[in-house]
């Protein structure tokens, strides 16, 4: 554990220092929050103003990224702002969502990050020429990605590249090639007459539709996409997360009474309830249902769902032990900052901000919160003596590469870079999984730090290792060089390196 032994005076500083953070933070989580078509060009402007903050830059663009997973609803939405960003950005936003998705494609729930790509390839915001390496990219099980701009988009790239839409594209495990559309359709059509609480239209083909074409694999939602390979999920879950009190109420009078029946469905709607943002909801649950409970659980849910208020009531209505420890990761990997605010300040709850993100320092590396970041580490430097400080160094750069935080790590790089010993052991095999064309042994070298910077197409951090007195290059590893930089797109990245090696 981390012992503060600073000065009163500098404990003042890092608490300013944190609550400017947080309200630098909180402002990029509004302008996602307030998405809508009607104020996006405000949405854009205050983009625009946060990316201009070089504190802030990187931090908004992983949030920008992040938001894909977050607000899949608004996908659409969020590539127009994307588009209508000033263009100074664009090279870095398409850099950083290319780098990211690509180590991470063979991992669960990258459907989002790869649909988000597809609109920026049909709107022309990412060429060809730097998506080549799609072919070998593609998730397994595209099935939920129903708009038709991603189906258009699909059938150009399969006839661009030369592979089958019938391999991505599956329906219930049956591979479709030309009706798939029609089937999503109908199978949408069940949540549109749920959105609209339509009890006649679901009571004549809802149910049935519903049953068949289990419309949870197609919904772009967090909260359905939970059940994509899992439990078919049932009518009353549905009903709750779409807030249809007529078909809520008429339900629970018919298809489930007695109220017995709902009792193993209990905690799904009451997550289907917070997801849904509704209050109302809720409370008609605890008037129908049996043996209503909430724990930290239901407490995640409110936070990764960005429902302030649902949180709220739950923390102030319901006796639930909770341990911000047990929440952290939660609030950081949705980017919840006005949870993280309202927690800390509750007045029976005396919690030491600073210590709490002492101890977070992984999670704020992995989902690239720089700022926080930031702080955390002149924390380090003033509290730890110098082994433990080169320890905790060692620990952030190695999670720096494995979660492709590349400001991090070059943050790290230039101000660190000769108190870390660049021969470390990699502490577990997901950099070999991840980065099997880079990371062939299990020691890191700064021979694979260059390796990872031409893979991630980073010029500044490439210029910084060829300056590096460690950086020695052989045959070999020029081989695994030539192999990476003739898959870049960066024709600036390509000059620099033949220009380095040229001369060798």
């Amino acid at each position: 554990m981390v012992r503060r032994s600073h000065m009163l005076g500098d404990s003042i500083n890092e608490l300013e220092f944190y609550n400017t953070s947080l309200s630098q933070l909180i402002e990029c989580q509004n302008i996602f929050d307030k998405l809508n078509s009607d104020r996006l060009d405000e949405s854009i402007t205050q983009a625009n103003s946060i990316l201009s903050s070089a504190d802030m830059k990187s931090t908004f663009i992983n949030f920008l990224l992040g938001s894909f997973k977050i607000f899949p609803d608004k996908i659409e939405l969020i590539v127009d702002m994307i588009n209508q960003l000033d263009k100074k950005y664009k090279n870095e936003i398409k850099s950083k969502l290319l780098n990211r998705y690509t180590p991470f494609r063979h991992m669960k729930n990258q459907q989002e990050v790869f649909f988000a790509i597809l609109h920026l390839i049909h709107i022309n915001y990412i060429e060809s020429s730097e998506i080549s390496h799609l072919k070998d990219s593609l998730p397994p099980n595209m099935v939920h990605l129903s708009s038709e701009k991603c189906i258009d988009c699909i059938s150009k790239l399969s006839y661009k590249y030369d592979f089958s839409q019938s391999d991505y594209i599956q329906v219930k495990d049956v591979c479709k090639t030309r009706d798939f559309s029609k089937h999503i359709e109908k199978a949408l059509s069940g949540y549109d007459w749920l959105r609209k609480d339509d009890v006649d239209h679901i009571v004549q083909k809802g149910i049935q539709n519903f049953r068949y074409y289990s419309p949870s694999i197609y919904e772009r939602s967090i909260f359905l996409s939970r059940h994509k390979g899992m439990r078919r999920m049932e009518m009353i879950e549905a009903i709750v997360y779409c807030n249809a009190v007529k078909c809520f109420k008429y339900f629970v009078s018919t298809l489930y009474s007695p109220p017995k029946k709902l009792f193993t469905l209990t905690k799904y709607c009451i997550e289907a309830a917070v997801a849904s943002g509704s209050i109302e909801m809720i409370h008609l649950i605890e008037d129908n249902f049996i043996d209503v409970t909430y724990d930290v659980e239901s407490i995640k849910f409110a936070i990764q769902y960005h429902h302030q208020d649902i949180l709220e009531w739950i923390i102030e209505n319901k006796e639930i032990k909770w341990d911000i420890s047990d929440l952290i990761e939660t609030i950081f990997k949705y980017y919840n900052f006005k949870a993280l605010k309202y927690l800390c300040n509750l007045p029976n709850k005396k919690l030491d901000i600073l210590h709490i993100l002492d101890n977070s320092i992984i999670d704020l590396i992995k989902y690239g919160i720089f700022p926080l970041f930031l702080q955390v580490l002149r924390s380090t430097i003033h509290t730890n003596n110098d082994e433990s400080f080169h320890l905790k160094l060692e620990a952030m750069y190695l999670q720096s590469i494995k979660h492709c935080q590349i400001e991090i790590f070059k943050y790290l790089y230039q101000n660190y870079g000769d108190k870390i010993d660049l021969n470390l052991k990699l502490p577990t095999k997901d950099f070999l999984v991840l980065y099997k064309d880079i990371f062939s042994t299990t020691m890191l070298s700064v021979n694979d730090i260059l390796a990872w910077a031409l893979y991630t197409n980073q010029i500044e951090l490439v210029e910084l290792i060829f300056k590096d007195p460690r950086f020695i290059c052989c045959d070999k590893n020029r081989n695994k060089y030539d192999e990476i930089i003739k898959r870049s797109p960066n024709e600036k990245l390509r000059e620099l390196y033949y220009s380095k090696f040229d001369n060798l």
